[in-house]
């Protein structure tokens, strides 16, 4: 009977009965649904030939592994071939299966020659040699050999924990190799450096072995094993005092393989007292083991990236949470005024900032800001900004004297080549004249009555950070009955779609007329044409609206002061 079998993780053990064509993954979509975040929802399928099962990879994500080596198309499967889905290590069984003795032996022959340091060390002839010098006994063997590797393998796979898979590793190999009195494993760490990370005396657990480099570099270099039957007398390591120093008698140094990526190298020595040396089937036996080793450690490593994602993604789904009640969770409510606004964040946190603040009974502050950086650093510096313009806002009526003074305070904390935009509006909602201050952030829009737009001519002044000594200026604006401001960050007029175009100013004004009118229906009528023009392409920045719109019905007669509005000319 043709089966799978899961040789690690929380289904281990479970067994797949293959007596029809089938589909392997994650979800409903599969015949056979394994929770395991790193299959694809259709990752494989299982077909069922006059000569076997047949196994082909459906464009996953992380693809499929037979016995080691990535498959590109159908590939057939054989009695013991180990199969690795995404991370995912299982096991095909045939026990009877249709081949003849004959292309059992070519098979094993075949599994010999995959394994190139061994041919490396020992030569082809002689590896052939071996097993035709008794042919029944060597295949027997070489049964027992695999069969060894495979149960290895199995109890190391479900250890996904690499700071305890690498002494389970060693303890196994000694109970594998009763010559060895040493061993040590060594793995390539986050930094590229070859560091020990488990070492073992038979007498007991040591922190500490001395090892010959020369021994480790030539493994790991030449991608081969290293096996010397008397490393005393071997003319390769006649020269290295290492060897002689620590009375090593037998050695066997083999890299851990996987995916044609070295990870590591096992080391086993005996000493002058072990009765047995090592030989070439040994080699070939550690050089199995380290196949699985190599794989099992791959698994815990991504095992543990996908764990540490998870908890990356928790925190800033937190750290979304969070942000968002730096942001008004409500629009003022002031007769005569319609305010509404709007926030998309390129990622789950951003730099974009707004706020509504009241200064006095008859001024509200309205602050539209945009750190010049995204994600984690840009939500940090956003916050400070949030706190720093509430505080320096306090009692204040001028916007001018308010973003001078904020940017004095930001300059000096902001990192080297950050920096911050910001326009600050101050609104007499009794007079409804407007006082406009802007920090290198692009002007805000207006919609008249009649459709038109207009944009405020608000000074150039440079954004908060460039300067500690720049003085901020501003624009008075008196609104009429029927008008409109729109205040917005870069992320509307820079959103790009697939061919690499801007959306620009001139597709927002025509978004802005083309609308109701209404504060609502204008910031809609944006974030509708902008996903629109972007049509799916992934959105680079931040987007903030804020707009606020004066009743048709409000007169402003009675409430003008005399000064004199800088003229202003429709778009």
């Amino acid at each position: 009977m043709q089966k799978l079998i899961i040789r690690g993780g929380p289904s281990a053990g479970r067994e797949i009965i293959l007596n029809r064509d089938l589909v392997v993954g994650r979800g409903d979509q599969a015949d056979v649904s394994i929770e395991d975040p790193t299959l694809s929802r259709r990752h494989a399928s299982i077909t069922l030939g006059t000569r076997g099962c047949v196994i082909t990879d459906l464009r996953s994500g992380n693809g499929t592994f037979v016995n080691q080596n990535r498959i590109r198309e159908a590939t057939p499967l054989k009695h013991g071939d180990h199969l690795r889905l995404g991370s995912l290590v299982v096991e095909y069984q045939d026990p009877e299966p249709s081949q003849s003795s004959e292309g059992a032996l070519i098979s094993s022959v075949r599994l010999l020659d995959d394994v190139q340091p061994v041919l490396q060390t020992m030569g082809a002839d002689d590896a052939v040699a071996l097993l035709s010098q008794n042919q029944k006994q060597s295949v027997d063997q070489l049964r027992k050999r695999l069969q060894l590797v495979y149960d290895v393998g199995g109890a190391i796979g479900q250890v996904l924990d690499e700071d305890s898979l690498l002494p389970l590793i060693l303890d196994k190999l000694f109970d594998v190799f009763p010559q060895a009195g040493r061993g040590f494993v060594m793995v390539y760490d986050a930094t590229g450096e070859l560091v020990p990370k488990a070492a073992r005396l038979r007498s007991g657990v040591t922190t500490e072995i001395a090892v010959s480099r020369t021994l480790i570099r030539d493994a790991v270099e030449n991608r081969r094993g290293i096996l010397s039957a008397d490393a005393s007398q071997d003319e390769r390591f006649s020269m290295q005092r290492t060897i002689q120093t620590l009375k090593i008698r037998s050695v066997v140094c083999v890299p851990m393989i996987a995916n044609n990526e070295v990870v590591g190298v096992i080391h086993l020595d005996s000493g002058e007292a072990a009765s047995e040396p090592f030989d070439k089937d040994d080699m070939a036996l550690l050089l199995g083991i380290a196949g699985q080793a190599a794989l099992a450690i791959s698994n815990a490593r991504l095992h543990q990236r996908m764990l540490n994602q998870q908890l990356i993604e928790q925190d800033l789904m937190l750290a979304k949470r969070i942000q968002m009640r730096f942001l008004p969770s409500e629009v003022p409510a002031v007769e005569g005024y319609d305010f509404h606004d709007g926030y998309v964040a390129a990622l789950e946190v951003g730099g974009d900032y707004y706020d509504y603040i009241e200064l006095s009974p008859h001024h509200l502050g309205i602050a539209v800001g945009d750190v010049s950086g995204k994600g984690v650093s840009g939500a940090l510096y956003m916050a400070k900004l949030s706190s720093d313009v509430r505080y320096h806002a306090a009692g204040q009526t001028d916007p001018a004297v308010i973003m001078t003074r904020v940017n004095h305070a930001l300059t000096r904390d902001l990192e080297e080549g950050m920096f911050v935009t910001i326009a600050f509006l101050l609104l007499n909602v009794e007079t409804h004249m407007l006082s406009v201050a802007s920090a290198g952030h692009p002007a805000p829009y207006v919609r008249r009555a009649d459709g038109n737009v207009i944009a405020l001519p608000v000074p150039r002044n440079p954004p908060v950070g460039a300067s500690s000594k720049s003085v901020v200026t501003q624009v008075p604006f008196q609104l009429e009955p029927g008008d409109t401001i729109v205040i917005f960050t870069d992320g509307v007029t820079e959103a790009m779609n697939a061919a690499k175009q801007l959306y620009g100013d001139q597709r927002l004004i025509a978004a802005i007329r083309e609308s109701d009118g209404t504060s609502s229906g204008i910031i809609n009528n944006i974030l509708r044409t902008v996903k629109e023009f972007a049509g799916g392409h992934p959105q680079s920045d931040d987007i903030t609206l804020v707009s606020l719109g004066l009743s048709k019905k409000e007169s402003t007669e009675k409430h003008r002061k005399p000064h004199q509005t800088l003229p202003l000319k429709a778009i």
